[in-house]
């Protein structure tokens, strides 16, 4: 179904004519396909290796090399765009779409500025035409929003907050929920302990629909196979689950990541709304924040002691409520404004409205777990 190769003559400033090819990925290249990204990305502070990328592609369930769009010159590869295969939610009604994402774009620097990401995204709204996808979506830092706009995408805001944590108050509130021990958590009601795959699986597919899936607009419905072969490891040592009935269910979830000094991330959150579980959503949040806390150990070998800046989506927080150990005064605003939405072939009226629309009444949210 992915467009035939094409030969593509592009003239530099200079007046130089490079000739380039312009086709989808094959299964032998992705090796070389991941240490080309790696290349490319390799200026950031935390520069991701290529066993990121391999890993990213390998663990997909719906992969497919051909949707990795590449140009070639002089047999090398100088210029990346995958669309990942994607069904989102459009809101409260927990109707669907097929969508594509658009992720790993990025050119070889001694081939910049010559049109050959924007020829990858056209190249990339044909296939997703063709794969009948109702809408596109992507993420992007501020200084592309023109490339992507220019290409009919538009910015859709999510809404996060800034929270100041106290650590000696979050391991209090621990401790009169939980009794921590080394890697387990456990008091008369709860455990905490580190998801297991594939027995949980099951809950929490169940539990992610009711707390996201059919309350948010733009989150990534998954599937059993989703969650077993790709968060599994996209989350690795990371996802804490609290549970009761001696270990049987789970009534909630929380994934953390640094974000920079004493900075961290809520990259995954869920609760059982409606568990018997007489522990309230602050607590069991604020169990697993303290349980996850005890793995960001500091160059001293504790965790840290010193207040924490903890980014977490808006409607988490309003779900929430108060908590003793966040500082209600340094709440703040910190949206994510980088994600842009393109419709491509909109079946359903939601897809017709567009995400930007929707998203005017229901709140927008892609999770961290879920990038590309």
């Amino acid at each position: 179904m992915s467009p035939p190769q094409q030969t593509i003559t592009v003239t530099t400033k200079e007046g130089t004519q490079v000739e380039y090819v312009m086709r989808g990925l094959q299964d032998e290249e992705v090796d070389r396909w991941a240490a080309f990204c790696a290349s490319v990305f390799s200026y950031k502070a935390n520069p991701p290796p290529p066993s990121y990328f391999a890993r990213h592609y390998h663990n997909d369930p719906q992969r497919s090399a051909a949707l990795i769009r590449v140009m070639i010159c002089d047999e090398n590869i100088v210029a990346s765009c995958r669309v990942f295969q994607r069904t989102i939610s459009l809101g409260s009604d927990s109707s669907t779409a097929l969508a594509g994402g658009i992720g790993e774009v990025c050119t070889d620097p001694a081939h910049r500025r010559r049109g050959l990401s924007k020829l990858l995204l056209q190249d990339a709204i044909q296939i997703m035409t063709e794969y009948k996808m109702e809408l596109s979506l992507l993420h992007a830092a501020p200084d592309f929003f023109p490339v992507y706009e220019s290409s009919g995408y538009s910015c859709t805001t999510s809404p996060w907050s800034l929270v100041t944590v106290d650590p000696v108050k979050l391991v209090s509130t621990t401790a009169t929920t939980t009794t921590t021990q080394s890697t387990t958590s456990t008091s008369s009601h709860t455990t905490i302990r580190l998801a297991q795959f594939p027995s949980d699986t099951p809950q929490l597919i169940k539990l992610h629909r009711a707390f996201s899936e059919s309350r948010l607009a733009g989150t990534i419905i998954r599937s059993e196979q989703y969650w077993n072969e790709y968060l599994s490891q996209e989350l690795g040592n990371s996802l804490w689950v609290m549970t009761t009935n001696n270990n049987q269910q789970v009534v909630a979830w929380l994934s953390i990541r640094p974000r920079g000094d004493n900075r961290y991330q809520v990259r995954e959150f869920g609760w059982d709304r409606d568990s018997d579980n007489k522990q309230s959503a602050s607590d069991c949040f604020g169990a697993l924040l303290g349980q996850a806390m005890q793995q960001q150990q500091q160059p001293d070998g504790c965790p840290p002691k010193e207040p924490i800046a903890l980014h977490l989506p808006t409607f988490v927080l309003n779900d929430l409520g108060e908590m003793d150990f966040v500082d209600v005064s340094s709440i703040k605003e910190e949206n994510d404004l980088g994600w842009m939405y393109r419709p491509i072939c909109p079946l359903s009226e939601a897809a017709k409205e567009g995400m930007p629309e929707i998203c005017k009444k229901i709140p927008h949210l892609v999770w961290p777990s879920d990038s590309f």
